[in-house]
């Protein structure tokens, strides 16, 4: 009976040791609403300053962060001089009315999608209001620089941000 007794007891006490435990894991989003996270070259990056805007009908999603006193910027880019984006999928060389333009600086090398080669870049939109914008993305940018062949792999990218009017 005491058997039975003390581990009816441990099992009480343990629950709300669990119960506590799993309400205190955060989504890795959670603790703030606007970001952009993505790995880049298989190392996670988030960064929290980030905006979605309209230029004319071309839609920017932008993000940036300094990391000892270097500035490293993410932007992608849907271009069209005929109609807006909406919310959807968009892919390099799709053949939309769309171009997809995106880059990333920050260090020694920029780098940007290159249409030339038969690297693939997608962007899924899944709410584009005039307050928010957020989806994924991955694909594969290309060194700017003409003497460079590095090529930078992102994997995983989620977004979630305001939209600037």
């Amino acid at each position: 009976m005491r058997i039975y007794f003390a581990k009816k007891l441990s099992i009480l006490l343990l629950l709300p040791i669990m119960f506590l435990y799993s309400s205190c894991e955060k989504d890795q989003h959670e603790d703030t609403a606007d970001f952009l996270t993505v790995n880049i070259d298989g190392t996670r990056q988030k960064f929290i300053n980030v905006l979605g805007k309209w230029n004319g009908n071309s839609l920017e999603i932008r993000a940036n962060k300094t990391i000892n006193n270097e500035n490293k910027e993410i932007l992608i880019s849907l271009i069209s001089d005929a109609q807006k984006a909406t919310a959807g999928n968009y892919s390099l060389n799709n053949n939309s009315p769309f171009v997809l333009f995106s880059n990333f600086t920050g260090g020694k090398i920029a780098y940007s999608l290159s249409p030339s080669t038969q690297d693939q870049f997608d962007l899924i939109i899944t709410t584009l209001n005039s307050e928010k914008i957020s989806g994924t993305f991955s694909g594969v940018l290309v060194a700017s620089d003409s003497t460079a062949t590095d090529k930078m792999i992102l994997t995983e990218g989620v977004f979630n941000m305001p939209m600037k009017p």
